[in-house]
């Protein structure tokens, strides 16, 4: 039960105009450590502002899906793609990890299985090679 906006994001409004950036800035906040949790709600409402495209990226050259990933906000990450598509998945940061590098690095399990699935229906890949 939404009226709309999100108090957290309040300082949104005093912007006098609102760019995609911006909303990608929040966004990247909203997911990183000093959330208290993964917020979908959040999530949702600046996928809703910001879309289409997403530009923004942290002084290290991390994307929303890097961020979400490192922090295992699981929910928000898979709003995330299927908001975005798979595109972003693949995205190096300048330390040449992704989101799927940052999930196992962080021992978030389920984030890291969540991820690979993603990635191997995307990629065609089966596991059908093993010997």
């Amino acid at each position: 039960a939404s009226s709309g906006s999100m108090p957290h994001l309040s300082f949104l409004s005093s912007l006098s105009s609102t760019t995609k950036d911006d909303l990608t800035r929040a966004l990247l906040s909203a997911l990183g450590p000093g959330a208290r949790e993964d917020n979908l709600d959040a999530t949702r409402y600046l996928l809703k502002k910001a879309m289409p495209g997403w530009s923004q990226k942290t002084g290290d050259k991390d994307n929303v899906l890097i961020v979400a990933a490192r922090h295992n906000r699981q929910s928000s990450l898979r709003e995330l793609i299927t908001a975005c598509g798979p595109k972003l998945l693949l995205e190096r940061n300048a330390f040449g990890h992704t989101a799927l590098h940052e999930a196992v690095m962080g021992g978030h399990n389920e984030c890291a299985e969540m991820l690979l699935e993603i990635i191997k229906k995307e990629s065609g890949w089966e596991d059908t090679q093993r010997s």
